[in-house]
């Protein structure tokens, strides 16, 4: 029995091999490429394909794959987004993905890149390490006492809104479900209501086609000036254009749409094609 890694991180090995070790009865050939239909070939043998990627896997790859007879194609993440399920379907494949990540841990790096954005975090490092020392004209501001709307109140939205009541904000959420209303949680039955109430925004939704493009020019015009927005989500919620057209009226941290060329990639020494990334 065999199984095929691709996208094997450096950092990744160690734990592949100390299951490799856990398990003798079962091959694992670690690949740090990408699967597409030229690699997938390497899989000949294995019952099952593991991957890590945000390139599309589409009906090409799949029917290689099934010709190899793989039976399963695992993702280790939890976006199968990526993923022609059809064809999955089609070729008798069995697809699965990791349930979820911890919401914990999502939604403290939320909260976190929230307060270096008041507290200009990113300015101040980057003048220190050029020798300056001085505290103006960066001055930072307050999470105290400000509005923030948190669109999806699902595992991520709600452990969001459990660490931001420790600082005393005003919070308002949209959501299909008003699952926090019984904790006191305030529900909007419109977004543009939010827009115009809030200071911050913070996002957390999936990437499906309902949501794509959720924030578009329309709902950027609709938001107050100097509005904070927080994309943790995936980057097809956001419209790139318009995102690009508001960076001087709001500002913005998020997630990127077409990430995948880039993703999990050092372009520290190479140049970046993609203008919208570079801009």
């Amino acid at each position: 029995m065999a199984i095929t890694v691709y996208s094997v991180r450096d950092d990744e090995v160690a734990y592949f091999q100390q299951w490799q070790q856990a398990h003798p009865e079962e091959q694992v050939q670690l690949i740090k490429v990408d699967l597409t239909v030229e690699t997938a070939t390497l899989a000949a043998g294995s019952h099952s394909v593991i991957l890590l990627q945000t390139k599309p896997v589409d009906v090409t790859i799949i029917q290689v794959l099934a010709q190899l007879q793989v039976a399963n194609l695992i993702v280790r993440a939890v976006g199968v987004d990526n993923i022609d399920a059809k064809a999955i379907t089609q070729f008798g494949m069995q697809l699965a993905n990791v349930p979820s990540y911890s919401p914990r841990s999502v939604a403290e790096f939320t909260v976190l890149q929230l307060l270096q954005l008041l507290r200009q975090s990113f300015r101040f490092n980057i003048a220190f390490k050029k020798g300056d020392f001085r505290w103006t004209p960066f001055l930072g501001e307050e999470l105290v006492g400000k509005t923030v709307g948190v669109i999806g109140t699902g595992r991520i939205g709600a452990a969001v809104i459990a660490i931001l009541k420790g600082f005393d904000v005003h919070i308002l959420a949209y959501s299909h479900h008003h699952n926090l209303a019984a904790q006191g949680v305030q529900y909007v039955d419109q977004l543009p209501e939010l827009y115009r109430r809030c200071d911050v925004l913070t996002l957390h939704i999936p990437g499906n086609a309902e949501n794509t493009r959720l924030i578009d020019g329309a709902a950027f015009q609709a938001m107050k000036p100097g509005m904070i927005l927080l994309n943790m989500a995936r980057g097809s919620v956001v419209d790139t254009q318009a995102l690009l057209a508001a960076m001087d009226q709001h500002i913005i941290l998020a997630t990127y749409d077409n990430e995948a060329p880039y993703f999990g990639q050092d372009y520290s020494q190479r140049k970046i094609d993609d203008l919208y990334l570079r801009a």
